[in-house]
C-alpha cells in the first residue's frame, strides 16, 4: 500500500492546524445541549462492555455477527449461513493536468481513483481489482488525457475573451466489499464546453472468490431476467412518479419498453449488487429529459425472494455504505437521509454540514474543506460519518446519530484523524488514520469498532505505523528488544549499522521498529524539545534516515 504522506499529489509542506473541539457530550447539529443521564455504573465498565443500540433499545444486544471472534466474544453473534466477511479496500485520487502559463489557467485536467484490495487472501479478487483500476488510470491519465487536451486547446482558441477548460472525472466508491460480492459504483463527470457537461453512473460487480465479474444472468433467477423490465418500470414509477419521464414515455409498458430498447436482449445493465438488493442506474436522456438527472431504484432482496440467487443476498446486516451509493432510505428502515458540504470560495475552511434527514433539516458550521460521508449501519440503528479534509491532509471524522424515533440528528463523536483513503466496511473493525511525529512524520492507523451511541472504541491502545520509511543506526543504541511484539522484552545494545522499519507507536512516548530476523526493537522517546531524544541522545546523532514534514 502507497504511503500517502509522501504519494498523495497534494500539498508537500505541512502547517500548524487549527483543532476542532470535541462534542459536549451529546448536542444535536443545531448545537443545542441534550440532557445526558450519567450511569456510574456504565462508566466504570464501558471498555470492557460490549456496544449496545441507542437509549431507546440499550437492554437489546447487536443482532448480527462478530464473523472472525474479533471481540473474543463480547457480541453476540446473529445467523449467517454464508462464510461471509467483509473486505478492506484502499482508494486515492490520481490527476493529471495541463497548464497554460499564457491563459493564466488550466487547460485539461482529469482525475480517477486508484483502488486496491488490502486483503491479501483472495488473490484472483484482488488481480480483477488491480486490472480494473490500472485500465482506468492509464487511459484518464494517458491517452484519454492526450485526447481531451487537443480537444480543450483547439475549443479554447475560439472562446474569446473568457475560455474555460475542459474536466473529466471518474470517481470510485465501494458499493459492497465482503468475500460473496465486491461492487465498485464509478460516478463519471465532465465539462468540455457547452452549457452543462454529463455525467453517469456505472457500477461493476465481482464474484470475490473467483473475481469474474458478474452480469446480470449470473445474479438474476434465469426465468425471471425476462420480466426485468416490467419489474423495474413499475419501481421506477413508484419512486418518482410519471413527470420525470417523457411525456409519450410514461408509463410502465413504454418506460419498459425504453429500457429493452436500451439494453437489448442481453440486458446489459448498469446495476450494482448491494447489501440490500439490486440497484439499477439509468442515465441522463435515457428514460428522462436531462432535467431529470440520472435515475436509480433498488429492488429489494426480501420484496423480491425469487428474483436474486440466493448465494447473493447472503449479507451481514451490519456495514457501512457511502452516502453517494444513491440510497432511497438508510438500511433496515424507512428513514431518508440527504448531506452534503456547503463550501464558500476555494480557500474558505468556514463551511456547513447540511443534513436532512426524514424531511427535516440541520445545519452545523464546521471546518473543513470538503467531506467524505458514509452511513454505518449497527444494530438496527444508523449513524451518519462525515471524513472532513482539512488544511495539509489532515483529516477529522465526526459522527452523528439518526434517531428515528425523536426525528433528530445529534453529533455523538468528534475524532481527529480519518479514513485518509481507507475503505470502512465492518463496524466491528475499520481503521482511524492520524499523523504520527515521533523519529520521523508518517501515516499510522489504530483499529476501532463502533461502540455506544456511535462513537469509534480503539482495538488496541496503539498504532500501526504505515509507512515506506526506515531507519539505519549510526551509533549504538540500547532498546528494548522482543522476539514477539506483545512478548516481553530486554534491554540491549543495537549495532551501528542496523537498518530498521517503523512497525508500531503510541504516539507519545515509544516507537517500535522491525528487524530483518523478526524480532522488534521499542525506543522511548523524548519530544520535549528538539531534536527529540532517545536514552538522553539527540536522535539525528543516533539515526539516519529521519524525516519530518515541515
Amino acid at each position: 500500500m502507497k504511503n500517502r504522506l509522501f504519494g498523495k499529489m497534494l500539498l508537500a509542506t505541512f502547517l500548524s492546524v487549527s483543532l476542532l473541539s470535541g462534542c459536549a457530550g451529546i448536542r444535536d447539529i443545531n448545537g443545542s445541549t441534550a440532557a445526558v443521564e450519567e450511569d456510574e455504573e456504565d462508566e466504570e465498565t464501558e471498555e470492557e462492555t460490549p456496544p449496545v443500540t441507542d437509549e431507546e433499545n440499550d437492554d437489546e444486544w447487536y443482532d448480527d455477527s462478530d464473523p472472525l471472534g474479533k471481540l473474543d466474544g463480547d457480541l453476540q453473534s446473529g445467523e449467517i449461513d454464508s462464510e461471509y466477511r467483509q473486505l478492506q479496500l484502499y482508494t486515492y485520487p490520481m490527476m493529471n493536468s495541463a497548464y497554460d502559463s499564457e491563459l493564466g489557467m488550466a487547460v485539461a485536467m482529469a482525475e480517477t481513483t486508484h483502488i486496491e484490495l488490502v486483503d491479501d487472501y483472495l488473490p484472483e479478487l484482488k488481480a480483477a481489482i488491480d486490472e480494473y483500476s490500472k485500465r482506468k488510470e492509464d487511459y484518464v491519465l494517458g491517452e484519454g488525457f492526450d485526447e481531451l487536451e487537443k480537444e480543450a486547446r483547439d475549443a479554447i482558441a475560439d472562446m474569446g475573451d473568457f475560455p474555460e477548460g475542459f474536466s473529466v472525472r471518474y470517481d470510485t466508491t465501494v458499493m459492497r466489499a465482503d468475500t460473496v460480492v465486491t461492487c465498485l459504483l464509478t460516478h463519471y463527470a465532465d465539462y468540455m464546453g457547452g452549457v452543462h457537461g454529463t455525467y453517469y453512473y456505472y457500477p461493476v460487480n465481482y464474484d470475490s472468490a473467483t473475481g469474474e465479474e458478474l452480469s446480470i444472468k449470473d445474479v438474476v433467477d434465469e426465468g425471471m431476467v425476462d420480466e426485468l423490465p416490467d419489474i423495474i418500470a413499475e419501481a421506477l414509477l413508484e419512486r418518482y412518479g410519471e413527470d420525470v419521464f417523457y411525456g409519450d414515455a410514461d408509463t410502465p409498458e413504454a418506460i419498459a419498453g425504453n429500457i429493452k430498447a436500451f439494453y437489448g436482449k442481453e440486458y446489459d445493465y448498469s446495476f450494482a449488487v448491494g447489501y440490500e438488493g439490486l440497484t439499477f442506474y439509468f442515465q441522463p436522456y435515457e428514460l428522462g429529459p436531462y432535467s431529470s438527472g440520472a435515475l436509480n431504484v433498488t429492488l429489494k432482496y426480501e420484496d423480491y425472494p425469487e428474483l436474486v440467487d440466493e448465494k447473493y443476498t447472503e449479507c451481514a446486516n451490519d456495514y457501512f455504505i457511502n452516502l453517494d451509493a444513491g440510497l432511497e432510505t438508510l438500511p433496515h428502515s424507512d428513514d431518508t437521509c440527504y448531506a452534503y458540504f456547503a463550501t464558500g470560495d476555494e480557500w474558505d475552511t468556514d463551511n456547513e454540514l447540511v443534513i436532512t434527514f426524514n424531511g427535516k433539516e440541520f445545519r452545523e458550521e464546521i471546518y473543513g474543506y470538503s467531506a467524505d460521508l458514509w452511513i454505518c449501519t449497527i444494530g438496527g440503528i444508523n449513524y451518519l460519518f462525515v471524513n472532513l479534509s482539512e488544511d495539509n491532509d489532515y483529516e477529522h471524522l465526526m459522527v452523528y446519530s439518526l434517531n428515528s424515533a425523536t426525528g433528530n440528528v445529534e453529533c455523538c463523536a468528534d475524532v481527529y484523524g480519518g479514513f485518509m483513503g481507507y475503505v470502512p466496511a465492518d463496524p466491528y473493525e475499520f481503521r482511524i488514520y492520524d499523523r504520527g511525529d515521533l523519529l520521523s512524520t508518517y501515516d499510522m492507523y489504530k483499529n476501532y469498532y463502533v461502540g455506544r451511541d456511535g462513537e469509534p472504541v480503539g482495538l488496541e491502545d496503539f498504532y500501526y505505523i504505515e509507512s515506506e520509511l526506515s531507519l539505519r543506526t549510526i551509533s549504538d543504541v540500547e532498546g528494548e528488544v522482543r522476539d514477539d511484539f506483545e512478548a516481553e522484552g530486554s534491554r540491549t545494545t543495537i549495532k551501528s549499522g542496523e537498518k530498521l522499519d517503523f512497525y508500531a507507536t503510541d504516539g507519545g512516548t515509544w516507537v517500535d521498529f522491525k528487524r530483518k530476523d523478526g524480532s522488534f526493537v521499542r525506543f522511548e522517546v523524548d519530544r520535549s524539545d528538539y531534536p527529540q531524544k532517545v536514552n538522553g541522545t539527540d536522535a539525528d546523532a543516533i539515526f539516519d534516515g529521519m524525516m519530518f514534514a515541515g
